[in-house]
């Protein structure tokens, strides 16, 4: 994710742990009168990014209360599109093992998601 940085709905978030993206192409197809197969490209480009945070119980939080909305605005420095609409989908959190004793926090977690161009 060098040289990326991420905002979703207007809050910027710090680089995360491990950064997956991957580019689909939605296609329909439909079988012809002859029994071909038909096949329409209705989009190219569709983003989806898999990302992971290491964080504290507050970032952790934050991350959850964007992964409850409907629909969001992406921005994402170098990237084609200067925004996209974008969901959260498979919001994962846990707690690192042992690290309920970090000092001004309850822990630090471990988050993974999906976000999911619309």
């Amino acid at each position: 994710m060098l040289g990326k940085y991420l905002t979703l709905d207007g809050i910027q978030l710090p680089n995360p742990r491990s950064w997956k993206e991957k580019h689909e192409v939605v296609e329909n197809s439909k079988e012809t009168e002859a029994g071909t197969t038909a096949t329409i490209v209705t989009r190219y480009d569709k983003l989806k990014v898999s990302v992971s945070y290491q964080c504290s119980s507050d970032f952790a939080d934050q991350l959850y209360r964007l992964s409850i909305k409907d629909t969001m605005v992406m921005h994402l420095t170098g990237d084609a599109k200067p925004s996209r609409i974008v969901m959260i989908r498979d919001f994962e959190k846990s707690l690192e093992s042992g690290s309920e004793r970090v000092g001004r926090t309850k822990g630090l977690w471990n988050v993974s998601f999906d976000i999911e161009e619309i």
